[in-house]
């Protein structure tokens, strides 16, 4: 035999040896581990996150007018033309301290929660016009808005809750 054969025969062995030792064992090149390993600090994976949310909405923007066509401009009674001032300011008092939760929460969940604090404030701002306020009906309102947010402590709500009543009662003008 010559010495080429010989070399062949023991490469198809250590071949045979490899594929039963392990299944997954390929002729091709064996993929190899990058030779240096990436760190990422904080703010690149909160830049990426930012990324890839903006590619998201942009790609849902995109595939929203071809899979619904235009309603009927009627269908849009829903949302009021202009808010008054006391309705800013009811929500500016209501979204105060909330960004860091506003923004954990994912796209969905935002979207329902900001709609439930539109409706929150809009309730809030119809019992501030009332001749006597019930301090506990805002609190309830408040506390019930501030629940959609998971994870969050319950003594933390609470307290916020109060804090958010007691401003916006301090907003109410006294009639004398």
């Amino acid at each position: 035999m010559s010495p080429t054969k010989n070399s062949n025969i023991a490469k198809e062995s250590e071949k045979d040896e490899l594929s039963l030792a392990d299944p997954f064992y390929s002729e091709k090149q064996p993929i190899q581990a990058p030779e240096t390993a990436e760190t990422f600090t904080e703010a690149d994976k909160e830049r990426v996150k930012q990324e890839i949310l903006e590619e998201i909405s942009i790609q849902e923007e995109e595939k929203k007018p071809e899979a619904k066509p235009a309603p009927a401009p009627a269908a849009k009674p829903a949302a009021p033309a202009v808010k008054s001032p006391n309705l800013k300011k009811i929500e500016s008092i209501l979204e105060e301290d909330l960004q860091d939760a506003y923004f954990s929460l994912d796209m969905d969940l935002q979207q329902k929660f900001k709609a439930e604090g539109e409706k929150t404030a809009a309730k809030i701002e119809r019992l501030l016009n009332e001749t006597k306020v019930k301090t506990s009906k805002v609190l309830k309102l408040i506390l019930d808005w501030l629940k959609m947010i998971p994870g969050i402590n319950r003594f933390f709500l609470n307290q916020e809750a109060k804090i958010k009543t007691d401003r916006l009662i301090k907003m109410k003008p006294d009639k004398e």
